[in-house]
């Protein structure tokens, strides 16, 4: 078997752009290079926030070399609209050039495509039947049942198509990888090829996260901290009107991050005249893990309707900071991590009072101690960068049609 190969990476995802999956991509790309591969990511050219306003910072299709990797990326015009429907346009401008992309580029050995948009599945299942290249598909949301348990997809023709679209992109690749055993379950049953569904957990480079800070001064308050996308799935109005309760007491609520509902959470702040909450927008990747050494605990949530078997991605980041963690799910998935590392508290998601009950309960600094270090110490046995790279690093030499 040859044990290196030409790899097209697909992600509309990458560094500079501030989130989990973005760094995930940029790492993924550089360990299999430092395996050997050949790798080039196809992304998009990255957003430009000013004053609330995004633009891209290039209109051109641009090429840099990254170490051992090419990065090109392409400019998606409507890539940071907002609204569900202007969203949904986005995704296909991002889906149509990629796939335009592709089709006029040298021949690649292996795709690997990173699931959100889903749609660029549809890019490599297209590409594999024209061009006969087989693909990983690194599958994080279930499309569409995620849009479904929120409410954001109800025409049935729709969703019939979307679950064909779906179940032919699972069982059309060479491996699809999930970062969980519940995704692995519902994705074998779709795809009638139980040993091509791999799991694969999601990973995080603990390097940067050594010697973070473990008491915190803050002037005496204890911060609970929220970071990363705002948007439809996520409940952080329950977490406002959890400092709305606790605002009389040591605690300090920060919300870091940006997305589609940013302007609601802050009329909802303001309404309730909340005084313990901050806002901040993202921090620079490499900034992330001391913005996370000046926190005390951290909280993680989805709304009570979204049932899909999902992780996200900022929990290893938590876990990593020795933060102990709060999770408001109604999913067991996210569950299962928290108690199985023994590193926080799950609560039923848009409850205040049990919110407020398990942040008192952390008031107690050898309680966050001890919960902190049992989660760092399970993301170095089970979620570390190395281990789970090279394991990708295989399948990608075992990829073929």
């Amino acid at each position: 078997m040859k044990t290196s190969k030409n790899v097209l990476l697909m992600t509309p995802t990458y560094p500079p752009e501030i989130k989990s999956a973005s760094l995930m991509m940029q790492e993924l790309a550089h360990d299999l290079a430092a395996e050997g591969h050949d790798v080039t990511v196809l992304t998009t050219q990255p957003p430009l926030i000013h004053e609330g306003k995004a633009r891209l910072a290039s209109r051109r299709i641009t090429s840099v070399q990254e170490g051992n990797v090419r990065v090109i990326r392409l400019p998606i015009p409507f890539l940071n609209l907002s609204g569900r429907f202007l969203r949904a346009f986005s995704y296909l401008a991002t889906t149509v050039s990629f796939l335009i992309f592709i089709l006029f580029r040298p021949k690649t050995e292996v795709h690997i495509v990173y699931s959100t948009p889903f749609f660029l599945g549809i890019v490599a299942t297209l590409v594999k039947k024209l061009r006969g290249i087989p693909y990983i598909f690194n599958l994080h949301d279930l499309f569409p049942k995620n849009v479904i348990d929120l409410g954001l997809l109800r025409n049935k023709k729709l969703i019939l198509l979307f679950d064909k679209m779906a179940n032919k992109t699972y069982r059309e690749s060479a491996f699809t990888t999930v970062y969980s055993e519940a995704h692995r379950h519902y994705v074998s049953q779709q795809v009638g090829r139980p040993e091509a569904v791999v799991t694969m957990p999601d990973w995080i480079d603990l390097a940067p996260y050594n010697g973070l800070p473990r008491e915190q001064k803050n002037n005496g308050k204890i911060r609970v901290a929220y970071t990363g996308v705002i948007g439809f799935i996520q409940d952080l109005t329950t977490f406002i009107d959890a400092a709305k309760e606790l605002e009389n007491e040591p605690f300090e609520f920060w919300i870091v991050g940006d997305g589609i509902n940013r302007k609601t959470l802050l009329d909802h702040a303001k309404n309730r005249h909340v005084r313990n909450v901050i806002f901040s927008p993202f921090v620079p990747l490499r900034e992330f893990p001391k913005l996370l050494g000046t926190m005390d605990i951290a909280f993680a949530s989805f709304k009570k309707e979204y049932r899909a078997p999902t992780i996200p991605a900022k929990m290893l980041g938590y876990m990593a900071a020795h933060l102990p963690l709060i999770g408001a799910f109604s999913h067991e998935d996210p569950q299962h991590l928290i108690r199985s590392a023994n590193c926080g508290f799950c609560i039923p998601p848009e409850e205040v009072k049990p919110l407020v009950e398990v942040i008192r309960k952390l008031r107690d600094p050898a309680l966050r101690k001890e919960l902190g270090n049992n989660g760092r110490k399970y993301v170095e046995q089970f979620h570390s960068r190395s281990v789970c790279t090279k394991k990708f690093s295989e399948l990608v030499r075992s990829a073929s049609i």
